[in-house]
């Protein structure tokens, strides 16, 4: 059932990312290196660490010579801006409100519309659902198992056009969008085509509550997918979000998503929209890429890795930490960010076993070269 393989799939993520891999220890006597052109960094690699410790990987953000480290603080958002942006043709027909744990003198907020879409505030994201996304299956195909976007969708959908919707004409959807909600701070966005052949090879069945199945993907269900990065000094803010292993609390980068249908912007999610503070540190000088991935390497030097692990994508990135020693603190800091997924195979308790795919990441902090410990992905 695909809700069960999803909870799994949550579970060995938390693994994955926190003790993650599990396996026979093997001699780490032998000294490790890994090597890398000399005096460059390559724009795409493709090498094996170790053994079922691959690397099949684009690497952006190499351009980033002297980079810094900020204060930040999440963003609360204009909600009057923020309903002028979503009320077009529609009235507010439900609105709740609850007060953020993290954060007292803020409240979560909820705004159903009269067209039967919706929207929730927190503090730095909001989340808009069009009723045409939330009655379908995208966000099943387009997350998965993660928290944002699974790191295959951009290979698993291949497409780039769409008979009868203008991928410019999304982008500009989306964009224009963002912009209304005050978010100028963007990058060039990628563009994941959801056509219909593929949509439908990606639905899969269950029981819902209601002891029916999900509704199948239609032609008129294609839609374009687009993400646009938020940069700070010409830097990507990473879009992975991960759980600190030192305090348990949540960290998010920051994600822009928009899905364009037919008939228009059917769903908007921004997370991990930070103020930005004072200059902690400037003038940084980032750890090469042959650093970091000697880092990796030693991450997994103890462990025999039984089920394949595939990294996919190598980024510096800025990356927010929080620390709670003198309240809730927020930093910005370079790293090395090391996307992947590794093939499991779970057993059942019927004696039997499935296999199934986690996506994680491993942080590299670019000045220090220690990994940022996290608790699992989020």
């Amino acid at each position: 059932m695909k809700k069960i393989v999803i909870l799994w799939v949550c579970i060995c993520s938390f693994v994955l990312s926190a003790c993650f891999p599990t396996g026979e220890q093997k001699d780490s006597s032998r000294s490790v290196s890994v090597g890398t052109a000399s005096g460059s960094t390559p724009k795409f690699m493709e090498m094996e660490l170790e053994e079922n410790l691959k690397i099949n990987a684009d690497i952006t953000g190499v351009e980033s010579k002297k980079l810094k480290n900020y204060s930040i603080s999440l963003k609360n958002l204009d909600e009057n801006q923020i309903l002028k942006t979503f009320l077009k043709d529609k009235t507010i027909v439900e609105n709740r409100e609850v007060k953020n744990d993290l954060f007292p003198d803020y409240k979560d907020k909820f705004f159903g519309f009269s067209d039967g879409s919706y929207l929730t505030m927190q503090l730095g994201s909001i989340r808009y659902d069009d009723s045409f996304y939330s009655e379908r299956e995208y966000e099943n195909v387009i997350s998965g198992s993660t928290y944002f976007m699974r790191n295959d969708l951009k290979d698993v959908f291949n497409e780039t056009t769409l008979e009868g919707l203008d991928k410019n004409e999304a982008v500009e959807k989306v964009r224009n969008a963002v912009k209304d909600l005050g978010i100028f701070q963007t990058g060039n966005p990628e563009v994941i085509t959801l056509d219909f052949k593929t949509l439908e090879s990606e639905w899969e069945d269950y029981e819902t509550k209601d002891g029916s199945q999900p509704r199948k993907f239609e032609k008129d269900d294609e839609a374009y997918a687009v993400i646009f990065p938020v940069v700070l000094d010409k830097t990507n803010i990473t879009n992975k979000g991960y759980s600190n292993a030192d305090n348990q609390m949540e960290v998010v980068g920051s994600r822009i998503m928009g899905v364009v249908g037919k008939d228009g912007l059917i769903f908007l999610t921004v997370q991990g929209i930070y103020e930005i503070g004072e200059t902690l540190k400037d003038n940084i000088s980032p750890i090469s890429l042959e650093t970091a991935l000697e880092k990796v390497k030693n991450k997994y030097k103890d462990v025999l890795i039984k089920d394949p692990i595939l990294i996919s994508r190598i980024a510096l990135e800025y990356v927010p930490t929080v620390s709670t020693t003198e309240g809730i603190n927020y930093k910005l800091i370079p790293a090395w960010v090391f996307s992947g997924k590794q093939d499991l195979t779970i057993d059942d308790k019927k004696g039997g076993s499935f296999k199934m795919s986690a996506d994680f990441s491993i942080l590299i902090n670019a000045e220090t070269g220690e990994e940022l410990r996290s608790g699992g992905e989020r």
